[in-house]
């Protein structure tokens, strides 16, 4: 066997799987490019990758993607990638206006 494979699984940092999330595994010395989306049970699988170095991006809606730059790939091997992503921060603004303040004050004599 002159190929490997990467697999493994996609959740968020409360373990809960995330489902739809694309993971491509890019070989460096070709630039060739691998996809796989993840289950319902956040579980993905890339078989018969040549073998080599490859840079790893796992992305999905509403979570920060997750990056592993140097994965080595021998032969044979099946690399396992359990990967939590996390929301990226968000900044939050609020602005809060009122109606100006006027005095108001009567008279009586």
């Amino acid at each position: 066997e002159t190929r490997g494979s990467v697999y493994g699984t996609v959740s968020d940092q409360n373990a809960a799987a995330i489902q739809g999330a694309t993971v491509t595994v890019t070989q460096k010395s070709t630039n060739l490019r691998f996809t796989a989306t993840t289950s319902r049970e956040g579980v993905f699988r890339i078989p018969l990758l040549p073998i080599g170095e490859y840079e790893v991006n796992i992305g999905a809606q509403n979570f920060a993607t997750f990056v592993l730059s140097d994965l080595n790939l021998r032969i044979g091997e099946e690399k396992r990638l359990d990967v939590s992503l996390n929301v990226p921060n968000a900044n939050i603004s609020v602005t809060i206006e009122s109606p100006p303040l006027t005095e108001s004050s009567t008279a009586t004599l």
